[in-house]
């Protein structure tokens, strides 16, 4: 057995040598999975070991000639992508699959908005809440009364120390209700703290638990599943009594202790299944307190839509429900709502990894959408930064996988974080790096990982107003989400004219208003819209002096996007490609000069296969060969022909580029103009690509137009010759 250190963390990758085959493990047995993406080719006298593209090392006469090493990211980017493809072969079939989920994915930004947007004089969104907040305290207690529960009080106050409970109608004869109400948001006649807002939701929570145990919930499965494992208890115990007995009469010591440990592997199994069936205690109440939340998002549904919002975000956190919401809400055609997952940003990388996971299962439904980094913020510093971006590292590649994701961040709501904004995107834009590099070596390509996910900066307040803050959300195109009674209420602003909405509004930086929970802060969106109307009566500093309603319809035109690209997926009318093929060539030419664009990215959604460029020029010939004489052979062949000049040159996405061409217009002349359709305006929001490859695309598009025109011109010029003869 050979063996080789792969990684800085002392990751040991042992290699056997078999006659017939070589067998690879690790030190570590949850890196197994690294086995998906192993290629082993054997070269005469040497033996090559790759992963993914990148090479690890060379065996040759029995020793191992080290290549490189797999760093973490790399590692994680794997394990993203095995986990999204949940299959063995991932390697092989990563690409396919990837790409027709971004192909799928990506139509929703490029459709007809379908939304049925009823007028653009109100906002209609509410972008920034969470499910615990939505529903006001009067509305939260009403809703508990439905269910009969009795509240815990002592002393007039509400109290969960204390076993003595009341109905709603006694809270009112005794004149306790308001104290429970107080309890139940923050006081607005005070200025209030997040520690505040953290026990009005504790509060809440620990409420909503105890009516969960009220509800009637079909619970059959779980009793089956308990009856199941105490049957099979009750074999166990039987076979352990046959042992033992057994035993008992053994006079070999041999044979006895054989019996004693078949024994207690037995006894062992029955221990495990008593755990899992105190385990299924947990899970009932988990069903029900998921059941509780359900109903509560249904209610706070209905809030909404009554006060006329039209779509919605709303953040939780728990998995387990999050599953249940997801799993009830799936097959619903046009919901109005989606959901995302908040992860609290204090905690550790491990936590991270697991909610990277439980992302894969909540992803697909299409339900939850997106992650929420929420909780307090502190000051960055070399630490906090390190471990945030490591975290990032498990987040994204999930994300990534579904191209209308969002991750949004809270930050820059706390008046002595005023850098946090910044240095989030910072730490964004490092991972982002650190991951598209991860992405070429392991595959070849770069997948220009941010975005997607679509980014939104939740409250950003507290901010540095410089030049560098603007070019990160630029380069993101992040939507900054307003909360101005939220930040009020918190005292993160002292003042309603220091939201910087005019700094945000001169830089063209998208923006939304939100109420961060309007039941909690006395607040609903009419009022967070009639606040930013005002805001131009105040003193803005650098004030441009709009007038009051181009902040709601800066918003308006933010949301509009937002909604486009947040409903089922699309697919293009192949039947209106030919009609706007003009208009989308026109805007490709202009957006094709632009030296900010993302050709890698471009590329990497238009070719069919990115397998062995030669092998595809190949295929092609054959193919051209077994066919009839089509009306495009001889541009064919000549496209086929410049892209094995470019093979032989190194370039090879310029040469994949060629040949997405030849294989979109063996396809057909409809399918061409979609591929065309594909590079529209989207363009724009990719970087850091190879221009050679974009403008070899424009040019090859170009040309194609120009031959197509010049042999329809003349087959009409035939067919006149030959009704004049006629």
């Amino acid at each position: 057995m050979l063996k080789i250190k792969i990684n800085d963390q002392n990751i040991i990758m042992y290699i056997n040598l078999n006659d017939n085959e070589i067998t690879i493990s690790f030190s570590d047995s949850s890196l197994d999975f690294l086995n998906s993406f192993i290629n082993v080719v054997t070269r005469k006298n040497k033996t090559i070991i790759t992963l993914g593209n990148k090479k690890i090392c060379e065996i040759r006469d029995g020793k191992i000639i080290y290549k490189s090493k797999i760093t973490s990211t790399e590692i994680r980017v794997l394990s993203s992508i095995y986990n999204f493809l949940n299959v063995k072969d991932a390697s092989s079939n990563y690409f396919v699959s990837v790409k027709e989920k971004v192909k799928e994915q990506m139509s929703n930004a490029r459709r007809l908005n379908r939304f049925r947007w009823s007028d653009t004089q109100k906002l209609k969104t509410e972008l920034h809440t969470h499910l615990i907040e939505i529903l006001s305290a009067e509305e939260f207690v009403y809703l508990l009364d439905a269910f009969h529960l009795k509240f815990p009080i002592r002393n007039g106050e509400l109290d969960f120390s204390s076993e003595e409970e009341y109905s709603l109608e006694e809270l009112i004869n005794f004149g306790y209700k308001d104290n429970v109400i107080k309890a139940l948001k923050l006081d607005l006649t005070k200025r209030t703290t997040f520690d505040d807002l953290l026990t009005v939701n504790k509060n809440r929570n620990i409420l909503l638990s105890r009516c969960s145990k009220l509800l009637d919930v079909d619970l059959s499965s779980i009793e089956n599943e308990k009856i199941k494992y105490l049957e099979r208890i009750e074999l166990l115990e039987e076979e352990i009594s046959k042992l033992r007995k057994k035993s008992s009469k053994e006079t070999n010591g041999k044979n006895k202790n054989e019996l004693n440990r078949k024994a207690n592997e037995l006894k062992k199994e029955v221990g495990q299944i008593k755990c899992s069936i105190n385990n299924l205690k947990h899970k009932s109440s988990s069903l029900k307190l998921s059941k509780m939340y359900s109903i509560l998002l249904e209610t706070s549904l209905n809030k909404l839509k009554n006060e006329g919002i039209e779509y919605s975000e709303i953040s939780f956190s728990t998995f387990s429900t999050l599953k249940y919401l997801s799993d009830e809400y799936k097959n619903s055609e046009h919901p109005n709502f989606k959901l995302l997952m908040s992860i609290d940003r204090n905690k550790d990388v491990s936590s991270f990894k697991e909610a990277s996971s439980e992302l894969f299962e909540l992803l697909k439904d299409n339900v939850v959408v997106g992650v929420d980094i929420v909780g307090l913020e502190s000051k960055f510093n070399d630490e906090t930064s390190k471990a945030f971006e490591e975290s990032l590292e498990w987040i994204i590649p999930v994300l990534h996988m579904y191209p209308n994701s969002v991750l949004r961040f809270h930050a820059g709501e706390f008046k002595d974080t005023t850098d946090n904004v910044y240095k989030t995107l910072l730490s964004l834009k490092r991972v982002k790096t650190k991951l598209n590099t991860a992405y070429k070596k392991m595959f070849g390509v770069s997948f220009g990982i941010v975005p997607p996910p679509r980014i939104r900066i939740g409250h950003a307040v507290n901010i540095e107003q410089t030049p560098e803050l603007i070019e990160l959300l630029k380069e993101f195109d992040c939507i900054v989400e307003f909360n101005v009674s939220s930040n009020y209420a918190l005292s993160h602003i002292s003042d309603l004219s220091k939201i910087p909405i005019e700094y945000y509004d001169r830089n063209d930086i998208k923006y939304v208003f939100s109420t961060d929970g309007g039941g909690m802060y006395s607040t609903s969106l009419i009022q967070e819209e009639n606040i930013a109307k005002n805001l131009s009566a105040y003193d803005v500093p650098g004030s441009t002096g709009k007038i009051k309603s181009d902040y709601i319809k800066s918003a308006q035109l933010t949301e509009q996007e937002v909604i486009s690209i947040s409903e089922p997926s699309y697919k293009l009318d192949i039947g209106k490609a030919e009609s706007q093929a003009k208009k989308y060539l026109e805007h490709l030419s202009q957006t094709f000069g632009k030296d900010t664009t993302s050709i890698d990215l471009i590329v990497d959604k238009i070719l069919e296969s990115e397998k062995n460029v030669s092998q595809e020029i190949d295929n092609l010939y054959r193919e051209m060969l077994d066919s009839d004489v089509g009306v495009y052979d001889e541009y064919i062949y000549d496209l086929l022909e410049q892209a094995k000049e470019k093979v032989k040159l190194d370039e090879a996405s310029g040469a994949m580029a060629l040949v997405s061409i030849v294989r979109t217009l063996k396809n057909g002349s409809d399918k061409f103009m979609n591929m065309i359709l594909s590079i529209d305006k989207e363009i724009s929001d990719y970087k850091d690509v190879d221009i050679k490859s974009l403008k070899l695309i424009k040019k090859y598009t170009s040309d194609y137009l120009n031959y197509r025109e010049k042999y329809l011109d003349g087959i009409y010029n035939t067919i006149e010759k030959n009704e004049r003869e006629r």
